[in-house]
């Protein structure tokens, strides 16, 4: 009983540091790292130029990637015969079938016919 109202006591007579340490002041122990863009643009612009350049080319870079990716299902679509294509198709539906978890709604399985 003593050993917890030390440390009630010792709880609410640290809360005043720490409710000042909460200040706009960003080095008082506790406050959120905060980077003000507008300030840093002020001091530095090429730092900004280069950091807008590297953001587009890492845009082009993805869009570029995501056009391979494309191109690359669609040369291996067209280099398969119609059979495995076929064959393929018919896989995916009975995996999706096979694989979906979802139950079907009330008013379908009310109106579906039975299946084996």
């Amino acid at each position: 009983m003593r050993l917890m109202k030390i440390v009630l006591l010792g709880m609410f007579l640290s809360l005043p540091c720490w409710m000042a340490a909460q200040d706009n002041d960003p080095d008082k122990l506790g406050a959120p790292n905060v980077i003000h863009t507008s300030s840093h643009e002020k001091e530095n612009p090429k730092v900004v130029d280069a950091q807008k350049k590297a953001a587009k080319v890492k845009k082009q870079q993805e869009k570029d990637a995501a056009k391979a990716e494309k191109e690359g299902k669609k040369f291996h679509e067209s280099i398969q015969s119609k059979n495995t294509k076929e064959m393929m198709k018919e896989s995916r539906s009975k995996s999706e079938a096979w694989n979906s978890n979802s139950r079907p709604p009330w008013w379908k399985r009310i109106f579906m016919k039975k299946q084996r």
